[in-house]
């Protein structure tokens, strides 16, 4: 019992450095452990408060690189640093790759000589989480501190790029002068997992993936994607009442085709635009586009176009409560969906009252799965 008590005193005092490269979730993580007191530091790229000059100047392209929950934490940025670079990488016009790499590698070098200039300023040794890709130098040091490090996976790693390299040889047309990533990339990756005492994944099926290119199972810990809706939209949901999917859909009344997500192959969206998907399902749809690919891309791929936006329907999807999950995601699939939710409008009505985020997908939960996830080391 002494021996547990002790364990729990030093789970209470022991706290985090996270570094984040990026707005990456809405800062869920680091939010998650200061709410319960765990956060020593946010280290990430930028950090730009509504009332700052640099969120007055930059406006939108720096606009999500805060968060209120976090406005009291003590968070490292590395503005000057990080606008100097994208200047640089653009001026010398480097590739999608090659720029990726470049701006992981360049905040790991800020990340690891803040840590070295900062080491004394720490009351305990702390827990160092970092994401994917951007890891590899701040763990380096962290090892050679005796910490203990998290690495959370932002995909499901190399079989995710072979899944995309044969989407993208099956519809060429759509995919938009993609490559893989160089070797260089994934030895990089390689390092980053053997030097991580957990990984962080948010699905089973990611970590089924990881497994199959190599990582240990036992490093690894599914922990699911947390989201909290603002408050302005829980209470539009109080007041508004509940869409009516009774009547049929016409030329007048079209059904209207949600993809969430980038529209890029990655994300699945040959398969949702694949004419037969039309053809086979009658489907009214509006030709609407926001983002992705040109118009004339799309036209090829099918005459109709769905809607293409971006909202938020919920936590995880259980097949028939809120929402249908495929047995795969072909065109025939999807058509046949459509055509069950068309023959019977009242089953979106259905999906829709019972899409809610579960409270095991809430802030509070990823922070009690992150405690615990600490006490395990």
């Amino acid at each position: 019992m002494l021996a547990q008590n002790d364990s729990l005193r030093l789970l209470k005092k022991m706290k985090w450095l996270c570094c984040q490269l990026g707005a990456r979730e809405h800062y869920a993580i680091p939010r998650a452990l200061f709410r319960l007191n765990l956060l020593d530091r946010l280290v990430t790229d930028a950090w730009v408060p509504p009332s700052s000059f640099l969120g007055k100047v930059c406006g939108r392209r720096l606009a999500d690189r805060f968060h209120g929950d976090l406005r009291e934490a003590r968070v490292i940025a590395f503005n000057s640093s990080l606008i100097l670079f994208e200047m640089l990488a653009r001026a010398r016009a480097l590739n999608e790759w090659k720029t990726i790499i470049a701006r992981n590698r360049w905040f790991q070098r800020k990340v690891a000589s803040f840590l070295r200039s900062q080491l004394s300023t720490l009351n305990v040794q702390p827990m160092l989480l970092s994401y994917s890709y951007s890891a590899l130098e701040p763990f380096r040091y962290a090892k050679s501190q005796g910490w203990k490090t998290v690495l959370v996976q932002i995909d499901p790693g190399p079989k995710e790029e072979k899944i995309v390299a044969e989407e993208a040889a099956r519809v060429p047309a759509l995919a938009n002068e993609w490559q893989p990533a160089p070797a260089q990339y994934w030895a990089s990756w390689q390092e980053e997992y053997e030097l991580a005492d957990r990984i962080v994944v948010n699905s089973q099926w990611s970590r089924d993936s990881l497994i199959c290119s190599g990582v240990p199972n036992g490093k690894l810990a599914v922990i699911p994607l947390a989201y909290e809706p603002p408050d302005i939209t829980r209470q539009q949901s109080a007041v508004r009442p509940a869409q009516s999917y009774g009547a049929p859909f016409t030329r007048e009344r079209p059904m209207r085709v949600l993809f969430l997500g980038q529209v890029n192959l990655r994300k699945g969206v040959a398969r949702l635009l694949d004419a037969e998907t039309y053809r086979a399902a009658d489907v009214f749809i509006l030709p609407t586009l926001s983002d992705g690919f040109a118009i004339t891309q799309l036209e090829a791929q099918a005459h109709s176009l769905p809607v293409i936006t971006s909202r938020f329907c919920g936590g995880v999807i259980e097949s028939g409560r809120n929402g249908m999950i495929l047995d795969e995601p072909s065109a025939a699939c999807i058509a046949a969906a459509i055509r069950d939710c068309i023959a019977d409008p009242s089953r979106l009505q259905h999906l829709a009252a019972a899409s809610r985020v579960a409270k095991e997908f809430t802030i509070d939960a990823l922070a009690q799965r992150l405690q615990e996830l600490g006490g395990t080391l």
